[in-house]
Formats: C-alpha cells, sequence, structure tokens
C-alpha cells in the first residue's frame, strides 16, 4: 500500500491531496499507478490492461512520460486559458500513446498493453480534467458526488471493455473538461476498483466524513476491500481550500 501527502503551493484557494493504491483482496498484483506532482497542481492516475501482457508498466510508462512532459517550466509557460490548456494537455497525451504504443511494438512480450490515463490540473480556482477509459473524477460538493468524467468503455460490471485508452491510436481526441472550483470542494480521481465496488452516494458521505485527504483514502480503499476488492484500487483525494 502506497500513501504520499503533499502541501500544495501556489494561487489561492490553497490545494491539499494525497493519494493511496491497493491490490484489493483478489489480483496477485497491482497494475495501478498515481502521481501526486506538488509543485505543479497536477494529478495524476492510470489503470493497466492486459495482464499478462504487462499492464503495469503501460500505467507506470504513462505516469512516467506524463511527468516528464507536464513539468513545472511547461505549464508556466502556457496562460492557463480553456483553451491553451486543452491543447497543452491533449499534446501530452498524444505523446504518451505515442510512447506506450512504441515499447509495445518494440517487446513482443508487451503487445497489446494499455492503460486508462486520466489528469487533473488545478489553476487558481479551475480544474483542468484530461482523460481515457474508465478511471473517474468526481467533484464532491454539498454532500453530493457529481461525476465529471465519462466512461469509455462497454458493457458492464467486471465484462466491460475498454474503448479508448493509452496503448492503442486515438481514432478521436481524448476527453477534456474544466470546471470551476470553490473551497470546501473535494475532488475524487479513482479507479474502477473503486467505483465499481462502493457506490457514489457511499463515496460522498465518506469523503464527507473525513478529517482529511488521507483520512478520506483510508477509508476509500477500506470501503472498497470490505466490498470484496474485486480489483486493484486508487484513490486520490484533492482538498480545495479548508
Amino acid at each position: 500500500m502506497i500513501g504520499l501527502l503533499r502541501r500544495l503551493t501556489g494561487r489561492l484557494p490553497a490545494v491539499n491531496g494525497f493519494g493511496r493504491t491497493d491490490t484489493g483482496r483478489v489480483r496477485s498484483g497491482n497494475e495501478d499507478s498515481f502521481a501526486l506532482l506538488a509543485d505543479r497542481n497536477l494529478f495524476l492516475v492510470a489503470d493497466g490492461m492486459g495482464g499478462h501482457r504487462a499492464g503495469e508498466v503501460a500505467s507506470a510508462m504513462a505516469i512516467g512520460e506524463m511527468t516528464r512532459l507536464c513539468t513545472a517550466a511547461a505549464l508556466a509557460r502556457i496562460t492557463i486559458t480553456a483553451q491553451e490548456t486543452e491543447h497543452f494537455l491533449l499534446r501530452a497525451f498524444r505523446q504518451t500513446n505515442e510512447k506506450v504504443m512504441a515499447a509495445a511494438v518494440a517487446d513482443p512480450d508487451r503487445a497489446g498493453m494499455g492503460c486508462t490515463l486520466l489528469a487533473t490540473l488545478i489553476a487558481g480556482d479551475t480544474a483542468h480534467v484530461c482523460h481515457v477509459g474508465d478511471s473517474r473524477c468526481y467533484l464532491v460538493r454539498d454532500g453530493d458526488a457529481m461525476r465529471i468524467t465519462t466512461d469509455h468503455s462497454s458493457g458492464e460490471s467486471s465484462r466491460h471493455v475498454l474503448t479508448r485508452s493509452i496503448g492503442f491510436p486515438f481514432t478521436v481526441d481524448p476527453e477534456y473538461r474544466v470546471l470551476a472550483v470553490r473551497s470546501g470542494d473535494r475532488l475524487l480521481l479513482c479507479t474502477d476498483g473503486l467505483w465499481s465496488m462502493v457506490e457514489d452516494g457511499r463515496i460522498a458521505a465518506i469523503i464527507g466524513a473525513a478529517t482529511s485527504p488521507e483520512d478520506a483514502c483510508d477509508r476509500l480503499v477500506d470501503a472498497a476491500n470490505v466490498a470484496g476488492g474485486l480489483d486493484n484500487i486508487t484513490a486520490l483525494v484533492i482538498a480545495i481550500g479548508n
């Protein structure tokens, strides 16, 4: 189990973030990866797919490449308008996808590997969200959990299949959303190992009752495991302001 806590600096409102990932109760390994980048208010989550085809390599590679591309210096060069930020994130997603696809071609043991990828950039009172796959971003406000992302998948439950992901050619651009955030808001980035096991209303209640992002992540992972822990579980909670 991995945890990471940071006090992020930058424009008000202040931001606190914490992330935790857990193997769950059924899987033997963990194919989820995440990053909390304190110096740039950037949060990343990826869920590997492919199993024996190195889904864990794909997710780690995607997080690593996004971290390399989205440096504090690179982000400082854009004006943080929605349009410029969208173009920046889409370009980073495309380059990340090209790197993962090239790695799969270079190694037959990794053929077909891929992952979801979810990025959230907080700039002042605005959250920029970009993703492919079914890792989700929720805005928790006034006791409700509002899903910001759309699942790029078909089917239901454990039989669902991703229709868009890192590791395969993009037929359309990654999905991009922008939303205003305010003091007291919480953002949750998570893999399907959490949201498939814990209902949205329960997610909102857990985050609302938590004393900190760390406490929220601990409770969310515990709830998913109590419900069966059928998949790897990753939760990253961002507290805006108080």
